[in-house]
C-alpha cells in the first residue's frame, strides 16, 4: 500500500500539529501526524486496513471520519469545517 506524496500545504499542516488524511494506491484511508506512524482506518481486530471498493467511497469514509474529529484535520487538501463541501469524484485523472 501506498500514497502519494504530500503537497507543502499538507507538510505545513502536519508541522503545525494537525492530521492529513489520504486515499492510497489500494482505496485505503491512510491518517499521518507528524511524528506518528501512518494509520489506516480498518478492521479494529485485525488492524487490516479497509480497501474500499471505489475511490470515491475511499474519499467519503475518509470525509466521514474526519468530520467527527474535533481538530479539523486536511482530507486531500481540504480542511474539514462546517462551511466545507467534501470533496467528490475521483482523485486521479
Amino acid at each position: 500500500m501506498s500514497y502519494r506524496e504530500l503537497t507543502e500545504i499538507e507538510k505545513g499542516y502536519l508541522a503545525e500539529g494537525g492530521r492529513v488524511f489520504l486515499v492510497g494506491d489500494e482505496n485505503e484511508v491512510v491518517i499521518l501526524k507528524q511524528g506518528k506512524e501512518p494509520h489506516f482506518i480498518g478492521d479494529q481486530e485485525t488492524h487490516e486496513p479497509y480497501k474500499f471498493p471505489t475511490e470515491e467511497i475511499a474519499l467519503r469514509n475518509a470525509w466521514d471520519t474526519a468530520c467527527l474529529s474535533a481538530d479539523k484535520p486536511m482530507v486531500e487538501g481540504v480542511i474539514v469545517g462546517v462551511l466545507v463541501s467534501p470533496p467528490m469524484g475521483t482523485l486521479r485523472p
